[in-house]
């Protein structure tokens, strides 16, 4: 189906902006000079760099085109159109045919222009004072000289980043085409219209408004490269119209890794830094499942260049990691382990500590800073029998060889842990999440804290405790704002947190009602059927939301049902979403969006665009707050629509809503500055909250502020670029065992608590039997083409550069497997889910990089993928969950296996 929208190949093609966007500066200024900070888009430790463009040097053409007739082809969603053409005017005029093939309306498009043997990329803009000529669009070319922008990195923090910091430039061709302009599907006729950026925010406040309960729900999904601003909209804006049901792609990524600690402390968040937990004296190093060259080269570069390393990687596949590893440091500092069996490991070095090194628990930690019954039950649990370590090895190794080496590794990991010196760094992975939620995580904790290795020492320096790496940029922020049974700064949906959550926004203490009356779901339960007659939206940020989702199958039956509506804010859709979404708002691509990222260190980076965005586009943020102000406005002018929604009704007869969304020429309080809502009075907003009025509980945990406890002003974001808040890395969980009055662990309102060490339960321990489907980032392969595209792919989703684009993946089948079932190299094989009855037909690779009862898929991005429609996810289920955080448990999936006859 053809589909008239406008679309660029790249944000190359975008207009170099040269001074900061007005509607950053705190006072709203112009003229501030464009020598910013720039974060990567994708990598979890939050990289950001200083950048600066370099004067642009324009030269004469080495292959300008002769004026003639030939072709120009435009990459559309649906795929490439070629157009006849005709270029004259010594190639700055280009006639364009357009009869029986879609039309190119009034806009900038980009393609490959080809005359004669000779061809080249070209920007072409609409012409309207050229010849009118039916059938025939003209447009106007840049003058021919090619111009050259050098951008330099430098200053890099955390680290210097990779090959991803420089795709998330955006300046390489992505696999899809980036939108300018929004757009609305006809139903009837499958045909996508371009419409304008107003239109598309009246359509989308109609679905809002429409969709209120009981008429009916709106259900909102992002991923973890939308920024602080678009989570803390989501609660100003979404939550006051209703909608309880908020989520992210942290509930199956960062958030049994970052939930953890609040089950164990009572506050989520880290305490220490990337630098930190790296570099220093006697530091151990625990690596569980990180696959670290793939997904975070620059730290896992740092950390094996360490001086005097020593440490252990725990792994159910042998990954590019466990091969660099094992290349300096021996294969028996690789532990291999069954699939979601980390828990029985942990405990098997607590027993082992308890058992053989009892000096080193720190009894001052246990009778200052801990739960008195919940150390006892985990100390009786921990030293039983069940979790001696040759029993646990024999339990968890993947295959009879790797026992040995289990034992020998739980005694060794429980002596070091237990030696005085000794600074033990666990970095977990996503994977070590996916398989048992936060259970593993909690038990490593608890392991360290035991030894009282669990936080700062009272002079600063490093006890012990666990590296928070998130899978994507933004991932800690939806912890603290994006759930549905919580407000943002991780207040409860209880009696006491209700009304605290109203009162920062200044709203009355029963303001929440709706939303809270309405049930919620977790993410993978929006694809649950509903009745006819129950209308869902579905909003999504910035997402490929029907294929990464667990039970795909699912999900696009939910996604394509007669009651369900689609929405989808991204600057770059994918093909289902151009299909089949009844309203698309692009955003800005990343380089020329404004965004405010956290990484899993508690450092705020403020990313200043460095391209001019489309003219019909807007953050996401800015997005979130036109639709409120667009409903504002209509209850405001439409007493019918008023008496409707009571419930909004008294907040328009206060003023609230006019004066928190509407703007200032209107009677407003949030400004608008060209186009875009004012971040330094979002930022206002932000502190408010997070502060609370006197009625409030308090301060939150994660208000944004220095170690001091003097908040963080929007001055300080836009001169420094980026700063770690709350202590981490300096005071927060800092030990001070001769200071009475000292509590480290507090709640999110920061009153005293303790420390609860973890006691799983019979179902947490529970080994799952069958043959285990793993996939992750790995490749599983030595192609250091594959890898390459690995690393700069990891986490680009649609962004992904279609160079070294893969055909397909394959199934990689362990040696015993193979065995078993008679597979060989060139075999095919069909893998079906067991939960969710999904099938597919893959290459099989038989392996001695994977262990055991066990194959792999790599979930990297393939022609296969997007041309046939061949997606890992038809083989997992929806149904898997860590009971304490909801997270999936995608890397236990259960399937059957056979050979493909020929």
């Amino acid at each position: 189906m053809s589909h008239d929208i406008p679309t660029i190949e790249h944000t190359g093609f975008l207009e170099d902006l040269t001074e900061v966007p007005t509607f950053l500066v705190p006072k709203h200024e112009a003229g501030r000079p464009l020598d910013h900070r720039y974060s990567c888009s994708y990598c979890g430790v939050g990289d950001g760099t200083e950048i600066t463009p370099n004067a642009s040097a324009s030269s004469a053409p080495t292959n300008q085109l002769p004026d003639g007739t030939g072709t120009f082809t435009i990459e559309l969603p649906s795929g490439p159109v070629e157009y006849p053409a005709e270029l004259s005017n010594g190639g700055l005029a280009l006639a364009v045919q357009v009869s029986g093939k879609p039309e190119l309306s009034d806009m900038l498009v980009s393609g490959r222009l080809a005359i004669g043997e000779q061809s080249k990329d070209v920007v072409a803009r609409a012409d309207r004072n050229g010849d009118s000529t039916e059938g025939i669009s003209n447009f106007k070319l840049s003058a021919p000289v090619v111009k050259k922008s050098v951008v330099q990195f430098k200053q890099g923090r955390p680290t210097a980043g990779c090959l991803k910091m420089k795709t998330s430039t955006g300046i390489q061709r992505t696999t899809f085409p980036a939108h300018q302009q929004p757009s609305i599907l006809d139903a009837e006729t499958g045909e996508r219209t371009a419409i304008s950026y107003q239109h598309a925010i009246n359509q989308l406040a109609d679905l809002l408004l429409a969709h209120r309960p009981p008429k009916g729900r709106s259900l909102i999904y992002a991923c973890g490269q939308i920024d602080y601003f678009t989570i803390f909209s989501f609660q100003e804006v979404f939550r006051i119209l209703g909608v309880r049901s908020l989520a992210g792609n942290a509930e199956h990524c960062l958030n049994a890794g970052a939930v953890h600690n609040e089950i164990l402390t009572g506050q989520e968040g880290p305490f220490l830094t990337v630098d930190q937990a790296i570099h220093g004296d006697n530091r151990f190093f625990l690596l569980n499942g990180w696959n670290g060259l793939i997904s975070h080269p620059p730290v896992f570069g740092e950390m094996m260049k360490h001086p005097n390393f020593d440490g252990f990687m725990v792994e159910v596949a042998e990954t590019e990691s466990v091969r660099a590893f094992v290349r300096r440091f021996g294969e028996e500092r690789v532990l291999f382990v069954k699939s979601g069996t980390d828990p029985h490991l942990a405990l098997a070095v607590a027993h082992e500590i308890l058992d053989k090194h009892p000096q080193a628990v720190e009894q001052r930690f246990i009778d200052q800073y801990a739960d008195p019954d919940a150390w006892q039950e985990y100390r009786q649990l921990a030293s039983s029998d069940q979790f001696d370590p040759q029993t646990v090895a024999e339990r968890i190794a993947p295959e009879p060889e790797y026992v040995d080496r289990l034992v020998a590794g739980i005694s060794t990991i429980a002596a070091k842990i237990a030696e005085p010196a000794t600074v033990p760094i666990n970095l977990p992975s996503v994977g070590l999440s996916q398989t048992k939620g936060a259970v593993a995580h909690c038990l490593w904790g608890s392991t360290m804290a035991m030894v009282g290795k669990y936080g700062l020492n009272a002079d600063g320096t490093v006890a012990g405790g666990a590296l928070r790496v998130p899978g994507q940029i933004n991932a800690q922020s939806e912890v603290q704002g994006l759930s549905r049974g919580f407000f943002m700064g991780r207040i409860k949906m209880t009696e006491e947190g209700i009304p605290d959550a109203a009162r920062r926004m200044g709203l009355p203490d029963d303001a929440y009602e709706v939303a809270l009356n309405d049930a919620p779901r977790t993410a993978l339960d929006y694809s649950d059927p509903t009745p006819d007659d129950e209308p869902e939206v579905f909003i999504c940020f910035g997402t490929q939301f029907e294929s990464n989702m667990l039970g795909r199958k699912r999900w696009i039956e939910k996604l394509k049902a007669g009651n369900t509506k689609l929405v989808v804010v991204d600057p770059i859709p994918d093909p289902f979403t151009i299909e089949h979404a009844d309203l698309i708002i692009p955003s800005p691509p990343h380089a020329a969006a404004a965004k405010l990222y956290q990484n899993g260190e508690w450092r705020l980076t403020l990313s200043i665009p460095r391209k001019q965005r489309p003219k019909e586009t807007r953050t996401d943020a800015t997005i979130v707050y036109d639709a409120m102000a667009e409903v504002s406005k209509r209850l405001h002018e439409d007493d019918e629509l008023k008496a409707a929604n009571p419930d909004l009704a008294r907040h328009v007869d206060s003023g609230y809503l006019r004066q928190r969304f509407e703007s200032p020429d209107v009677g407003g309080g949030l400004s608008r500055i060209d186009g875009e809502v004012s971040r330094p009075e979002l930022w206002d907003r932000v502190q408010e909250y997070m502060t609370g009025p006197e009625n409030s509980l308090g301060p939150l945990y994660c208000r944004p502020e220095h170690e001091s406890g003097e908040l963080i002003t929007w001055s300080e974001l836009v001169e420094n670029g980026d700063i770690i808040y709350g202590g981490v890395g300096t005071s927060r969980y800092q030990l001070k065992y001769d200071d009475s009055e000292h509590i480290p662990f507090r709640d999110i309102w920061r009153r005293p608590g303790k420390f609860r060490f973890f006691v799983p339960t019979e179902q947490d321990l529970s080994i799952i039997d069958g043959i285990k489907l793993n996939s992750g980032r790995s490749t599983m392969t030595d192609d250091k083409k594959r890898i390459r595209f690995a690393v700069s792919t990891f986490n680009s989703g649609k962004a992904t550069a279609a160079v070294d684009l893969p055909d397909s993946n394959a199934c990689f089948v362990s040696l015993m497997l193979a065995e078993e079932f008679g597979i060989q190299e060139g075999d095919q094989i069909r893998i079906t889910g067991v939960e969710s009855g999904g099938s597919l037909v893959l290459d099989a690779v038989p392996t001695d990089r994977v262990k055991g009862e066990a194959i792999y898929i790599s979930f990297h991005k393939t022609k296969a993928e997007i041309e046939e429609g061949i997606y890992i996810n038809d083989l997992t289920s929806h149904v898997g969950r860590c009971p304490y955080t909801h997270q999936s448990n995608f890397k236990l999936t259960v399937v059957n296996i056979e050979r493909v006859a020929e």
